[in-house]
């Protein structure tokens, strides 16, 4: 089987919905191929913004562009993707026709800089936000390196929770699928809603009771009392717990992924291998499977944790 360019795929998906004069992101600019593609596309009469958090992408990102005589149509941040949404005119709210994402380390850097799964979450939730209708995302990922496999393994759970009405997600494979190998995500948006809910908050609205349920009398007690649940059982099979934890740090273990919705309060989150996390009421967090994370709870919260399997 012949061998597929991922990156190249990527360029030619793009070019079916972006145009001379159109509005683009590129979230992980890297060393500005994607950046520098997307300018030559939507050209002088159309706008590119870049973001990156490192110094060293950014400045070979411009090296890139002003050598291509393409300076003038971007405007680079350095800034995490997560922050998109705030640096992106209001007037294109809904109106970006296509974002690029090329997750993992900066080729040529530090390897142990890479993108980290919730950061990524909370990027391309903002993309789709920010995305016009019809309009494109390509999610290159690389499960191979270390963190890439959380990251893909998160992103492709997250992505089959998108709104089948408003979004169609294809994953495309460069050679063959193993688990190891990059794959490229591909969203197209192909209607527009009212209002669409950024990751963080994804579940909490949409399913606020629950019915035809059985829940189980006895409550599942942890820290001495200071975490406490009761488990949920579903029709299909799936289970969540209801709990609340008082102010404290705690440590848990996991055997399944997980998805934890915080109802009400606020707390720091650790997961493996990222950074400590302010986590409030409304917004949520996924943790992979066979691991441990630590949360330090700063104000009494209330949570659902649903198992994902």
């Amino acid at each position: 089987m012949k061998r597929i360019s991922l990156p190249e795929t990527a360029h030619g998906i793009v070019k079916e919905y972006l145009q001379s004069g159109d509005a683009a992101i590129d979230a992980t600019v890297g060393n500005g191929h994607d950046t520098a593609f997307l300018a030559e596309t939507v050209g002088a009469t159309g706008h590119v913004h870049g973001f990156d958090v490192q110094t060293q992408a950014l400045r070979a990102t411009r090296q890139r562009l002003q050598q291509q005589g393409l300076e003038a149509w971007v405007t680079l941040f350095e800034v995490s993707h997560a922050e998109m949404a705030r640096h992106i005119p209001n007037p294109l709210h809904g109106g970006i026709k296509a974002v690029m994402f090329n997750l993992g380390y900066l080729p040529g850097a530090d390897k142990c800089i890479i993108t980290q799964t919730q950061t990524t979450l909370r990027a391309i939730a903002a993309a789709c936000r920010l995305l016009a209708a019809p309009g494109v995302i390509t999610v290159l990922a690389y499960p191979g390196h270390a963190g890439g496999d959380e990251e893909t393994r998160c992103l492709a759970a997250w992505l089959e929770r998108l709104d089948a009405a408003q979004f169609s997600v294809e994953t495309l494979y460069s050679h063959h699928h193993q688990e190891t190998a990059p794959r490229l995500f591909v969203l197209k948006k192909i209607a527009r809603s009212a209002i669409m809910r950024p990751f963080f908050q994804q579940q909490i609205g949409a399913m606020s009771e629950f019915k035809n349920v059985t829940i189980v009398k006895q409550a599942n007690v942890y820290f001495d009392g200071k975490v406490n649940s009761r488990t949920v059982l579903f029709a299909d099979g799936s289970k969540k717990t209801l709990g609340f934890m008082q102010p404290g740090e705690y440590t848990f273990n996991t055997a399944d992924p997980e998805l934890m919705e915080i109802l009400a309060g606020e707390l720091d989150v650790q997961l493996p291998g990222c950074d400590w996390q302010t986590i409030k009421g409304g917004e949520s967090f996924n943790v992979p499977g066979n691991a441990a994370f630590t949360m330090k709870v700063k104000t009494a919260s209330d949570y659902c944790c649903s198992f994902l399997k």
